[in-house]
């Protein structure tokens, strides 16, 4: 504190243009100036990834004119899961306190601190500092092949020094350290034959052939690049096979290439457009076809998760959009296209797709301070915003700042740096509390909202004026004073003689705190909660002093611990579930007041969570939004962004908000941006699965967007979407739980949640060898002991019936891509869903995903199938209702097998279709919809099926009922159910089959008799037949004997 010659001032007349008065000394009176950074746009500093926590990033300095004061640094806003940077208080030193990574896909850039220099007079003034530290690359990624092997194929009569194939490879580092070369492994017996071109890859003949047709060269090639700081041995290498082929085979060759990139903006969604188009020749005399693939790389720029798609008709291939493009993802595409000729003879052709940046981000401003003190006599600014977009390029990421046009008068912002200064008319105003709102646009119409304006966010700054009792004299009054008179470097200070003993009463705008509380399991320990809030300053309660009110209850008070100098509460570990009310007493003293006490109240309420809850919750990921900001309440905002969520989830599932608990707020850094993942459960609702409610809830995406004021990227977290690709077989979204809980602080608010995160997991094809016996069964010699009614393997429910109006939803079978499918079905009606495996959730970001249905349609069996590239619609064959029939499925790449068999026909029916556009598989990771269905396959385009090509699933209910589910081996137990309605597991089966048996058996026997009858009638008139053949020759041997008899006596009369 500098000790000034203050003046008493007695006025004799005045007007704020002259003043006739005469001052006298006062030595008692001193001023408290603000600390400040005198070179903080100068700092610029960078630090390099993958640097241990520790590492030093830049030390900061700021000064004080009060020499006999201390200055206290501290970082503003690092409110997340991990600490990035810390800070020294008392040198102002920063180190890193996260291990950065500039690589994808986590893509750490660039980072903005906010540093509080805070002084330790009386108030406490304080200078704030924004710097932006820019994340460095090293070279410490090695370079990957773009495939896991290489074949290519050579003639006999080949030429030396003939290009062969290319081999590609990527760095993921940026700028000179991914740089690739390549060289061929010399310890192989082949590797004399063939050499490489180091900078392109491209592989040539070395030495002439001297293997027969049939034969091949088999060689390795490695990638690397200089200066990879790790060990070399892990530079990676790829096998090459080269085949030797008879010169009378050729290869196929390409006669119609694009000619040039193809040029595409990141909005673009024409997924019926062809793009680019190609044909080839298969060099086969009176054989032209060839087969058209994309060559599925093992990166999003070589198409790794088919981005695009390959549609062939004749000997023509057209490449087509499949996937949402993201510029700021991916800039650019290198489509491979493969022709292969009847001898499997291939050749490839390369298109280039670039993509064009649009204005579809909005600038998101580093909300680091929200509330700050201020000097009205202070002549420095108020204080820096910065914001950053994430957009990629220059022609839509140039933020401009401005001040909404209510606070004009009192401030002003420079629209390049974003820094905030006062007006003069400021002096005037009465008031104590400012509230700024502050915007930032980035400099292009915004492809958002196709409004012809730009992108736009805002920002609330709280700014209290702290001297506003000093009746400062306006910057522009003339001043004529008899006596002494003292300039400071911070404006003129005076302190008159007809001072105003007015009792100083800072305003209090809030004095209640809310913090809400998730035990997950009650495994939580002793844990800060939050502070007693007091007022907007809650980084300076150096002058306060925090006690229990003498109301709070003693039971209460068991439960928590209150720090006195900081305000900070700690839950004990074991308090029980509740709300609880706490009450405080706040004891502030400053030299500007006399020592007084405040009232204030914080209200805790305690949830637990139990393991359950979270395996039935629902999930939505939000863009663009902080934890912080969802839980704080918005100026002239009646509720927070977490309580409309709440609000609208109880109307769209007719439950009350209290019914909805949000459990998680997890901040996100992802390589597509910021983004909020937010995970709750809704008690009492008969969605009891997260399947099946994120479906629910994703059909009224647009209606959360518009209640919650928030981008929602999905409803129901799927990581599957973007890292499935790099499983062998399926993938499965799996919620990992952690007893680390998440902490959130606002001014006002507290949240206290468990950490909750999806990730996406590979799955084998086979999870387990271990036989469980369902339903009460036992495992006895070898095999399970069913009881009566559950016929299954494993004791499994295998018949279930529905009545038209009824659906149930099975857990996915997590056993890797489906290949065969088998079921019995009994039907009553020609028209019915009978089951569908696919997405049940709608989203933007989900594009054609596979999906397989089998229906009956006006008695038709019909089976819609789709592998993520176009759907296929195949009619089988009629069904016969009442009638017992087997269906078998069969799915292979490429193709697929109907088989059938049916009691009242004999043989069976097999079908077969083979499309070479069939390229891909059915992820065994959905779930199974049986009889009907939960959700409207009626708005297939929220589900970017192509509608006018094959139709949507039937969305008629299935009458009658099914036996024996069976998928990859997998038997389905029709008793566990994730959600059922209107289905029946009795002996509707059993009857229906025995009263068809019963039939049959009638039905025989009424054929038996009938035939029984015509063999008597045969018999009886075979009988009758013989005994006339026997009268017949009775009487002709009687003839004969007369005749005889009669010849005998003439030839005796003779």
């Amino acid at each position: 504190m500098t000790r000034r010659i203050g003046f008493v001032l007695f006025l004799i007349s005045s007007n704020w243009i002259h003043c006739h008065c005469f001052a006298a000394a006062d030595f008692k009176a001193s001023v408290n100036h603000k600390p400040s950074f005198h070179n903080c746009g100068e700092y610029k500093p960078t630090l390099k990834e993958e640097q241990e926590p520790g590492t030093s990033v830049l030390r900061l300095t700021a000064t004080d004119p009060d020499q006999s004061q201390t200055i206290k640094f501290s970082i503003l806003n690092e409110m997340r899961e991990e600490q990035l940077f810390a800070i020294d208080e008392d040198t102002g030193e920063i180190f890193s306190a996260y291990i950065f990574d500039r690589d994808p896909p986590y893509r750490d850039t660039e980072f903005y601190i906010t540093v509080r220099a805070t002084d330790n007079g009386q108030p406490s003034l304080d200078d704030m500092c924004t710097i932006k530290v820019t994340i460095l690359d090293i070279n410490d990624n090695p370079p990957v092949f773009d495939k896991d092997f290489y074949e290519a194929f050579v003639f006999m009569n080949t030429i030396l020094h003939q290009q062969v194939t290319i081999i590609t490879a990527k760095d993921i580092d940026d700028e000179t350290n991914n740089v690739v070369n390549f060289e061929i492994v010399e310890e192989y017996k082949d590797s004399s034959y063939f050499e490489i071109d180091q900078h392109t890859g491209v592989l040539t003949l070395a030495k002439r052939i001297d293997r027969i047709p049939g034969e091949y060269y088999a060689l390795r090639v490695r990638a690397y690049n200089q200066g990879y700081i790790e060990n070399e041995s892990e530079n990676p290498e790829v096998d090459v096979k080269v085949h030797i082929i008879d010169s009378d085979k050729r290869l196929p060759y390409f006669t119609k290439v694009p000619e040039a990139p193809v040029i595409l903006h990141e909005n673009f969604t024409a997924f019926d457009q062809v793009l680019a188009v190609f044909e080839a020749n298969s060099n086969i005399n009176n054989d032209s076809n060839v087969i058209y693939e994309i060559v599925r790389g093992k990166f999003e720029q070589t198409n790794s998760m088919n981005t695009f798609l390959l549609e062939q008709i004749d000997n023509t291939a057209h490449i087509k959009l499949a996937r949402a493009l993201d510029y700021e993802r991916v800039t650019e595409y290198t489509i491979t296209v493969r022709a292969t000729n009847r001898h499997d003879l291939t050749a490839e052709a390369v298109v280039k797709i670039m993509i064009l940046d649009v204005n579809d981000n909005v600038p998101l401003i580093v909300e680091a301070v929200s509330y700050l003190k201020y000097e009205l006599i202070n002549t420095s600014p108020v204080i820096q915003i910065h914001a950053y977009d994430l957009d990629g390029t220059s022609a839509n990421n140039i933020i401009s700042y401005s001040i909404a046009e209510s606070n004009q008068l009192h401030f002003t912002i420079d629209s390049h740096t974003g820094t905030v200064t006062k007006q003069n008319r400021l002096n005037d105003d009465k008031k104590d509390i400012y509230f700024i709102k502050i915007l930032a646009k980035d400099n292009a119409p915004s492809a958002l909202f196709r409004n012809d304006k730009p992108n736009m966010s805002s920002h609330t700054l709280i700014v209290k004026i702290i001297n506003r009792d000093l009746n400062i004299i306006p910057q522009n009054a003339i001043t004529n004073i008899h006596g002494q008179e003292q300039r400071t470097s911070n404006g003129i200070t005076f302190q008159n003689g007809l001072r105003i003993s007015k009792s100083y009463e800072e305003r209090d705008v809030f004095n209640d705190r809310y913090i809400m509380v998730h035990n997950y399991e009650g495994i939580l320990t002793d844990k800060l909660i939050g502070s007693v809030y007091f007022d907007y300053d809650i980084k300076d309660n150096s002058n306060k002093l925090f006690l229990w009110d003498e109301r709070a209850s003693t039971g209460t008070r068991k439960n928590f611990r209150l720090n006195s100098k900081s305000g900070m509460i700690m839950m004990l570990k074991g308090t029980p579930e509740g709300i609880y009310h706490l009450e405080f007493t706040v004891i502030k003293d400053s030299s500007y007041f006399s020592r007084h006490n405040v009232s204030a109240r914080v209200t805790v309420t305690l949830k637990n969570i139990s393991a359950k809850t979270v395996n039935q919750s629902g999930s939505i990921r939000f863009y663009n939004v902080t934890a912080e900001t969802f839980i704080s309440q918005t100026l002239g905002e009646f509720n927070t962004r977490m309580y409309r969520l709440q609000q609208s989830i109880a109307s769209i599932l007719d439950t009350s908000p209290d019914q909805v608990d949000i459990f998680t707020i997890n901040n996100r850094k992802l390589s597509g941006g910021a983004f909020l993942d937010v995970f709750f459960a809704v008690d009492g609702t008969i969605y009891t699965s997260s399947e099946v409610l994120n479906a629910v809830l994703s059909l009224h995406l647009r209606k959360l967007e518009e209640d919650v004021g928030y981008r929602i990227v999905s409803v129901g977290i799927d990581e599957c979407i973007a890292k499935g690709h790099m499983c062998k077989q399926a993938c499965k979204n799996k919620v990992h739980r952690s007893q680390k809980p998440i902490v959130v602080h606002t001014n006002t608010s507290s949240f206290v949640g468990m950490t909750t995160l999806v990730q996406a997991e590979c799955i084998p094809q086979i999870e387990s060898s271990l036989v469980a016996c369902l339903n009460g069964g036992t495992f006895q010699n070898g095999k399970c002991n069913c009881p009566t009614g559950f016929e299954g393997p494993q004791c499994e429910k295998l018949d279930i019936c529905f009545d038209g109006s009824g659906y149930a939803i099975y857990p996915s079978i997590n056993s890797g891509n489906v290949n065969n499918i088998s079921i019995e079905l009994l039907p009553r009606q020609k028209d019915g869903l009978i089951f569908y495996m696919g997405p049940l959730k709608y989203g933007p970001s989900l594009k054609a995903l596979p999906f397989l249905a089998l229906e009956i349609n006006d008695g038709m069996l019909v089976l819609l199938l789709d592998y993520g590239t176009g759907m296929i619609r195949f009619e089988h064959q009629q069904l016969i209702l009442h009638t017992l029939t087997t269906v078998y499925i069969v799915l292979e790449p490429r193709r697929f097998q109907i088989h059938t068999a049916s009691n009242k026909l004999k043989g069976s029916s097999r079908s077969r279709y083979e499309n070479k556009d069939l390229n891909g598989f059915l992820a065994g990771n959905m779930p199974i919809l049986l009889g009907g269905t939960v959700n409207h396959f009626a708005k297939g385009l929220l589900y970017n099926w192509p509608l006018h090509l094959v139709g949507i699933p039937q969305t008629i209910d299935y009458d009658g009922c099914m036996r024996n589910l069976t998928i990859n081996g997998h038997t389905i137990d029709f008793m566990q159910p994730i959600m059922a309605n209107n289905v029946s597991f009795s002996s509707q089966w059993s009857n229906s089959v025995h009263k068809s048996f019963y039939l049959m058996i009638f039905e025989l026997s009424i054929v038996f008799f009938l035939m029984l009858a015509i063999f008597f009638s045969v018999k009886y008139v075979q009988t009758k037949l013989k005994r006339c053949n026997q009268y017949s020759m009775n009487e002709l041997d009687t003839e004969h004997e007369i005749v005889y008899f009669q010849l005998r006596q003439m030839h005796l009369n003779n």
